[in-house]
């Protein structure tokens, strides 16, 4: 059999665990509070930028949408379309729509009647006749001839839409509308981002598609991201999450566009690569490694050198301890005047106590015994009436609510596990708030004490009543049978109640029981649903008029 290090080496690799726990634990410290240190900054700093960004960008779309604006008005005051829209034919109307469009170097013109309906579309011709009431722009120059700007999307494309109000040839006639619009291209989006490390992404409707999304490698791509990720950045825009698209992972924020229009689905979408903060951890990481190698062999080198010079007189005490187990009582010599020359001192000395106490310890040792056995019994009895006391009721001496709680849970489970029924009775004492007002609360207690003798002489040996409190009993009967033997119980605990009770205070005192009946597993399936059944039946039997049963 291998024997056991020399306990001074134990005791030097105890230390050397010892304070390498402890170097460890400090040295994870240090590098889970360094690196949550960074990661704040990075992201405090990252929320800047995003923040910065967003508005860039949202003011350069503001640009773009006073510039389709202008280019709106100027059309609405310089363009004599609406004196040449009647009798005029489709391509006479395209041929100045576009006229229109390449002289504002714009993506779309659209020519809207007083009603919001398209009488041309550039870009789509075959719109012609839909309404556009639904665009906000569009209803602020029917409803108020206001005109303004906003993003529309329109068959999958995000575009900036300007209007302006154009004269009708007659006076009487409502005017006409002229809408200028720009699309946000990737081109576009390839102009926005460009200056800042930030990607910059339009999504188009519930993020089933975006729209010139901005990879590490600057490639624009049209590819879905996360649902659940972009809910919840939507739903928090100061949020900023770590999401995967196109296979590689960025840090993101979804931010409203303010210029959207109020129908319209989109928003705006920042993303930073995340391998940035990524490599800060790892490198952060590496260091902590390193220091903590460093750290822990300079401290089991000066642990060793320690433990040598302490150990040494230790070794000489623990071998005389060995000799003393043995029935060596040689005291031991050690000359050292410090702590361990008096921890010496002191063990010859209690050495010399061991010797003289021994029969001492003995004698005490009996009568310890006893003292112990006594103790214990009492201990018993006294653990014995304080579990009685937080299990039972202390008037009626009944199973009190914690109790019968407990044993309906393991009725209901003894009756899953036997797939038999279980039956559970809610009892209401009628009158006794009557009772207890008029003769007094000593009366009233009484009175339960009596009732509860007359509800268990009903039942069976094994079923259980319990009181819930104030006048309220319950009753669990394991294995009841049939209908006619729960019908029979609840009946004899109906006669028991309204036999007059002969009390100190008030002879011949007539009361009545409420009783609500729950089944398992036909009320319920947990002792809740059960309790809840039964409860809410004893209710529908004192609404029956009392003194009567009501099953759940």
């Amino acid at each position: 059999m291998t024997e056991k290090l020399p306990f001074y080496r134990r005791i030097t690799a105890r230390l050397i665990a010892f304070f390498g726990a402890l170097a460890l634990i400090g040295t994870l410290a240090g590098a889970f509070v360094s690196i949550q240190i960074a990661k704040n900054e990075f992201f405090h700093v990252m929320e800047q930028q995003f923040s910065s960004t967003s508005h860039l960008a949202e003011n350069s779309l503001d640009i773009i949408g006073q510039m389709a604006r202008t280019w709106a008005l100027h059309f609405a005051q310089y363009s004599d379309l609406p004196n040449h829209t009647q009798g005029k034919t489709p391509v006479y109307l395209a041929q100045q729509v576009e006229l229109m469009r390449e002289s504002a170097h714009c993506d779309t013109v659209i020519l809207v009647d007083y009603r919001g309906h398209i009488i041309y579309h550039s870009a789509f011709p075959e719109k012609t006749g839909e309404s556009l009431m639904t665009w906000q722009l569009v209803r602020h120059a029917v409803n108020e001839s206001q005109s303004s700007y906003g993003i529309i999307e329109e068959s999958g494309n995000f575009i900036v839409y300007g209007s302006g109000i154009m004269s009708a040839a007659e006076h009487s006639k409502p005017p006409y509308i002229v809408l200028a619009g720009f699309r946000i291209s990737d081109e576009l989006v390839a102009k926005l981002g460009q200056h800042t490390a930030i990607g910059l992404t339009f999504i188009r409707r519930t993020a089933v598609m975006t729209s010139s999304f901005n990879t590490a490698q600057k490639r624009l791509i049209d590819n879905p991201i996360p649902y659940l990720d972009y809910q919840t950045l939507y739903i928090d825009p100061k949020l900023t999450k770590e999401v995967a698209i196109d296979g590689q992972k960025f840090y993101a924020s979804v931010r409203p566009l303010k210029l959207l229009d109020p129908a319209m689905d989109g928003s705006l979408l920042l993303t930073y690569p995340s391998q940035n903060l990524n490599a800060i951890v790892e490198r952060l990481g590496r260091e902590y490694i390193r220091l903590y190698a460093i750290g822990m062999l300079l401290l089991v080198l000066f642990i060793w050198r320690i433990s040598l010079r302490t150990m040494r007189p230790l070794r000489k005490l623990a071998e005389r301890v060995k000799h003393i187990a043995q029935g060596d009582t040689t005291p031991v010599i050690i000359d050292k005047r410090d702590e361990i020359g008096s921890i010496a001192a002191s063990f010859n000395d209690l050495l010399g106590e061991l010797v003289s106490s021994k029969q001492r310890v003995e004698h005490h040792a009996e009568e310890l015994e006893q003292i112990v056995e006594q103790r214990t019994r009492e201990l018993r009895i006294a653990n014995d009436e304080l579990t009685k006391q937080a299990t039972h009721d202390a008037l009626t001496g009944l199973p009190n609510r914690k109790l019968f709680y407990d044993r309906l849970q393991q009725g209901v489970l003894l009756a899953q596990r036997a797939q038999t029924q279980m039956v559970l009775m809610f009892v209401d004492l009628d009158r006794f708030k009557w009772v207890n007002d008029t003769f007094g609360h000593a009366t009233g207690d009484e009175l339960l004490q009596e009732a509860s003798r007359r509800i268990q002489s009903c039942l069976r040996e094994g079923d259980t009543v319990a009181r819930l409190g104030g006048d309220e009993f319950t009753v669990i009967l394991t294995q009841p049978g049939s209908t006619a033997n729960i019908e029979e119980v609840a009946g004899r605990l109906l006669k028991a109640l309204t036999t007059p009770f002969d009390l100190l205070n008030a002879r011949n005192t007539q009361i009545s029981g409420s009783i609500g009946i729950a089944i398992y597993p036909e009320n319920g399936d947990t002792a809740e649903k059960l309790l809840l059944h039964a409860d809410h039946a004893m209710y529908r039997a004192k609404e029956a008029g009392r003194a009567t049963y009501h099953f759940g």
